[in-house]
């Protein structure tokens, strides 16, 4: 009887991998910080905190708005 090759590490592979927030941004031309999200268009600004980097999204999907919510 032959037995299929099975290693430990099957559970492991994720076959539908979801992308993370910061990996869905798209930088925005012209404007520094800011971001827009792929999915659900929503802007984020991109501040660095500490020495970390951390998304804040500016709840709303327009550019002017968000450049201003930025500025503040």
């Amino acid at each position: 009887m032959i037995l299929p090759f099975v290693t430990p590490y099957t559970h492991c592979v994720a076959t539908n991998q979801q992308q993370s927030t910061r990996q869905l941004l798209e930088k925005i031309q012209n404007f520094p910080c800011l971001y827009r999200h792929t999915l659900n268009e929503a802007y984020y600004g991109i501040k660095k905190i500490s020495s970390k980097r951390k998304e804040h999204s500016l709840q709303t999907t327009g550019r002017k708005i968000a450049e201003r919510k930025l500025a503040e």
